[in-house]
């Protein structure tokens, strides 16, 4: 299915928000550079979006839609005091297509209230980076080839970023120790402190993060070691701080996307999924390394057996040692 893109006022809805932003980027950005499209504008649910919107120059606008969790009871909430004006406010704009990067049904449902020429839904649920690109292929876009970094414009905002304390003396790794803001996430793992203990007389680490409960209660960790910024740097300022860093390493979750995103090296420690579903197609992998069980959950994936990844997840990412990161740095710096 092959359409003309071109003088077409296109809207994409994506999945969720700033992780699922960036692994989308190289789909806008290739259709804009094939295409003369009036205006590209993106739907997400996170307002750091606009943020991020910031340092790229092929992205129009940002619509927030303000749905903090996919359960039925925050989008009947969202239907009922929010929905209304983000739909007007679609239909403001006159748009001549919807590609829906998702099939989460209630989303599909918002989809039947809008008025628009054309309609574009993926046939397939969850966030996997590598069929939306395909899907987007069938389009007749033809994705941008071995991108090495999707952020193309920076400012001087850099200066009031805390680069300073950056050292010449070591390479300076970031580590983002949360995937979420909890500190019993299933995909948490929980050896930073002895990878931190083994490897901070070699690096300055420099620790990044959001969350919301007392983190430290949670590592056994000499914080002297570490530069601590986790709740001490704002979105704007990371992105500064993932380019000037020399590695990122990082559990599943939006710094790992952050990363590849800049250009910067990255180590990403997964759980019960296969990485390549999470790293766009376009983007070059020479700087993205990942770990995980990789006979374990890829068994478990081709006999289907989901359930069990989702009861058992957490074991998991429980199986990389320290050992296999510090041989995945010493790999990036040899």
């Amino acid at each position: 299915m092959r359409i003309d893109l071109n003088n077409k006022k296109i809207l994409i809805m994506i999945p969720s928000g700033l992780g699922d932003f960036v692994k989308s980027l190289g789909i806008f950005l290739s259709i804009k550079q094939q295409y003369s499209v009036k205006t590209l504008d993106v739907v997400v649910t996170e307002e750091g979006v606009n943020v991020l919107k910031g340092f790229v120059s092929y992205i129009d606008n940002v619509i927030i839609m303000n749905i903090r969790k996919f359960t039925f009871c925050n989008y009947l909430l969202y239907f009922l005091f929010k929905g209304w004006s983000d739909i007007k406010k679609i239909n403001s704009q006159k748009y001549d297509l919807i590609i829906c990067l998702t099939i989460n049904p209630l989303r599909k449902y918002l989809l039947t209230f809008i008025n628009v020429k054309s309609k574009i839904i993926l046939s397939i649920g969850g966030t996997d980076v590598i069929k939306e690109y395909e899907f987007i292929s069938t389009l007749g876009v033809d994705i941008v080839q071995h991108q090495s970094a999707f952020f193309d414009k920076f400012n001087n905002l850099e200066k009031l970023t805390p680069l300073s304390m950056f050292l010449q003396d070591k390479k300076n790794i970031l580590i983002n120790m949360f995937c979420a803001n909890s500190p019993n996430s299933v995909r948490e793992w929980r050896k930073w402190g002895e990878l931190i203990d083994k490897i901070s007389n070699k690096f300055n680490i420099f620790l990044i993060g959001r969350v919301d409960f007392d983190y430290k209660k949670y590592y056994s960790l000499d914080y002297s070691r570490v530069v601590d910024l986790i709740n001490k740097v704002d979105l704007k300022s990371l992105v500064f701080l993932f380019k000037k860093s020399d590695l990122v390493v990082t559990v599943d979750s939006f710094p790992f996307h952050l990363a590849y995103a800049v250009g910067t090296p990255v180590i990403g420690l997964f759980g019960p999924v296969d990485p390549e579903t999470r790293i766009p197609v376009s983007v070059d992998r020479k700087n993205i390394h990942y770990l995980y069980n990789n006979k374990k959950i890829k068994l478990l994936l081709e006999n289907k057996l989901k359930k069990e990844l989702k009861k058992n997840n957490d074991i998991y990412i429980k199986d990389i040692s320290v050992e296999d990161v510090i041989s995945a740095i010493n790999n990036i710096f040899k």
